[in-house]
This record gives structure tokens, C-alpha cells and sequence, in this order.
């Protein structure tokens, strides 16, 4: 098997993923927008992209970003809200298309009202952008799968997206696959999914989620009570929910940034895109 190393023709991409749970507060967007500039990113997939009102990316993003981004971030009714965005001069995508793929829902059951009642649970989606990067096509897949429905569910909606990326030689995927309490054995099955050719770029970050850290401190008294019950019972706080893959994209370092006003933490890898 060929051996591949970065030349002078790769292209630098530093990509960030990150749930917003809906930018429920000032800071998380806050928080948001100073990592990406701080970082100096060129990329980056956001799930539950839209605030609780309406608002999407474009609106909440747009007065911080200003022109340098672009955002994409298509909505439909009774659709989860995902955004791409990338930086017009560090990630100079060209000739591009976007479109929404809806996922299949679960089966309903009871116990989904414990997350969102049955009218208020957006369909699953994954957002695709394609486009031409230093004249040659790329595709970049934003997702969130469904926490309905069970591990059997989730890779169900993974196979679709897999058919997907097969489409592409050049490809980023990434987003929040909802999978608590992972097992060794689940990690696999993801990975037959998605191929042998699609790189994990996230295999050694354990964790990039807190499920009773609340975002209003308010209601930090109630979390952690809430947690101090479920750490009784053998229930982890820690969760792998956030993923980053690649084809023909190789990472150099891939971290885990702090997060504030929000219960996931922004994952990023930091790479090139081979020529």
C-alpha cells in the first residue's frame, strides 16, 4: 500500500465540529466565534444549528463573522437544522451545491417523550456540500444522527450517509452520532459502515460530551443532583457523541476545546487534504 505524506500541494484545513444545543445563551455563541477565530479555522459543521425562536446560522453567525464566511444553512420544516461553514480564503470552496438528505425515523416508542414529544422531534438530516477545492471536487457532510431508536436505528441512517461519501474521492464528514454509552463493538460496526477508506480522525479522543451540565447555571443545583443519582447507579457522565472522519484529509493533532453555554465540547482536527 502506498505510503501518503504531505507535500507542498497539500491543502492546510483545520476543521471544527460542534453541537450548539440551539445556542441557548449568549455565551456558547460567544464561545463559539472566539475558538473559531482564535484557531483560525477553516472549516467547520454545526448540528442544532437554529435557536429555539428560529433563528438560524446565518442570522445568529452572520454579525460576528461578517463577510470572510460563508454560511450554509438550509432550512426545512420539521427538519433538524445543521449549518457548514467555511472561510472564504483559508477554505476557498468553488462551484458549490448544497442540499438537505433526509435520514428514516425510528419507530416510534414511549420512552422517546423522555427526549422531545413525538410533534416536537425534527426527521434526522445530512447536510451535503459539494464543491471544487484547488480545482478538484470535495464533499463535506454534516450530520446529527437520531438518539431515537437505538444503535440498530443509528447505523441504518449511517449506511445512507455512507452511499453518500462513496461519491466522493476527497471528503470531510462529521457531526454528532448520538452514540451514548459506546461499546468497543459499536465503534466497529460504525467503522465497517463507513469503509475502509474513510480515516476516524476522533479514534483516541474519549469523550466530548457532559449529559447533566446545564448550560443555566440556575439550574446547576438540579444537574448536579441529577448526576450525583446517576453516578450511584454506574451511569457515566462522560459521553463519545462527536465525530470528525476523512478521506484523502490527514490529521496532524486532533483536540477537544472547552465549551461554554452548551453540554457538547467543539472537537477539532487540524490537517491537510492530500493533492
Amino acid at each position: 500500500m502506498a505510503v501518503e505524506i504531505e507535500t507542498s500541494s497539500s491543502r492546510p484545513v483545520r476543521v471544527i465540529t460542534y453541537n450548539s444545543q440551539r445556542w441557548q445563551n449568549k455565551l456558547a455563541v460567544d464561545n463559539f466565534v472566539y475558538l473559531l477565530k482564535k484557531r483560525n479555522a477553516s472549516l467547520s459543521l454545526i448540528q442544532e444549528s437554529s435557536t429555539l425562536d428560529g433563528q438560524n446560522a446565518e442570522q445568529i453567525l452572520r454579525p460576528y463573522l461578517g463577510d470572510e464566511w460563508q454560511i450554509e444553512s438550509p432550512t426545512q420544516p420539521g427538519m433538524e437544522n445543521l449549518a457548514t461553514i467555511w472561510h472564504k480564503k483559508r477554505f476557498p470552496l468553488k462551484n458549490t451545491s448544497t442540499q438537505m438528505e433526509p435520514l428514516p425515523e425510528p419507530e416510534y416508542e414511549w420512552w422517546h417523550d423522555l427526549y422531545n414529544s413525538r410533534e416536537n422531534s425534527p426527521q434526522m438530516a445530512a447536510l451535503v456540500t459539494k464543491g471544487k477545492l484547488d480545482g478538484e471536487e470535495i464533499g463535506i457532510v454534516n450530520t446529527h444522527l437520531d438518539i431515537r431508536g437505538g444503535q440498530t436505528h443509528r447505523l441504518t441512517e449511517l449506511k445512507i450517509i455512507a452511499r453518500i461519501i462513496e461519491q466522493f474521492n476527497k471528503m470531510i464528514f462529521g457531526g454528532d452520532l448520538n452514540t451514548p454509552f459506546l461499546k468497543k463493538e459499536q465503534l466497529e460496526e460504525i467503522h465497517s459502515v463507513l469503509g475502509n477508506d474513510v480515516v476516524d480522525l476522533t479514534a483516541h479522543i474519549p469523550w466530548t460530551h457532559r449529559m447533566f451540565i446545564s448550560p443555566d447555571k440556575d439550574m446547576s443545583w438540579l444537574f448536579q443532583k441529577t448526576l450525583n443519582f446517576f453516578n450511584l447507579l454506574g451511569i457515566p457522565d462522560y459521553q463519545k457523541l462527536d465525530y470528525l472522519f476523512g478521506k484523502k484529509f490527514r490529521a496532524k493533532t486532533v483536540r477537544r476545546h472547552n465549551k461554554k453555554g452548551a453540554d457538547h465540547f467543539p472537537v477539532e482536527a487540524d490537517g491537510y487534504i492530500l493533492p
